[in-house]
């Protein structure tokens, strides 16, 4: 019997979220056990890999604090696991992910989804954030006036490097 690999994992979070995704692609959503406890238990196996080099991958680590495993929601995709994760309780930043203090080689930050701390209610994205379209994000008024008194400016720098 094949012995199961342990995937990488990706983390980032907020006051009251914490993401994680699995990084095995192609695993088969029939068969993937995932498994989220209260205490902070987050426990994967599921046989997924590049195809025709299939493996199974199973992973169990503990969270640093509680969540709330009910409000958790889990996501089989094509390329990985993905975990939206409720925190128990609402607050700063947690300094690690894991209880454990010792570097997880297999844990890694997930720079895509990272918000500093002091950054987080800085801006709101609007409600099309998740959505990752640039044309559906608020960035201001388009009606606002433009200063194009400087417009004329690069011209002259043309005609003055011509001379």
């Amino acid at each position: 019997m094949e012995s199961a690999l342990h995937p990488e994992f990706l983390w980032a979070q907020t006051k009251e979220l914490i993401f994680m995704t699995i990084t095995v692609p192609n695993v088969r959503s029939s068969d993937a056990q995932i498994k989220v406890l209260d205490e902070g238990l987050i426990y994967f196996k599921g046989t997924g890999g590049p195809a025709g080099d299939e493996h199974l991958y199973e992973m169990s680590v503990q969270l640093l604090h509680p969540i709330k495993a009910a409000e958790t929601k889990c996501g089989v995709e094509a390329r990985s696991v993905q975990l939206k994760i409720v925190k128990k309780e609402k607050g700063p930043y947690w300094e690690r992910l894991l209880k454990d203090a010792k570097k997880n080689v297999h844990c890694k930050i997930d720079w895509n989804h990272w918000t500093d701390e002091d950054e987080e209610d800085d801006y709101n994205f609007g409600s099309n954030w998740e959505n990752k379209d640039a044309a559906d994000l608020d960035f201001g008024d388009d009606n606002e006036d433009d200063d194009d008194d400087d417009a004329d400016d690069d011209d002259d720098d043309e005609e003055d490097v011509r001379s």
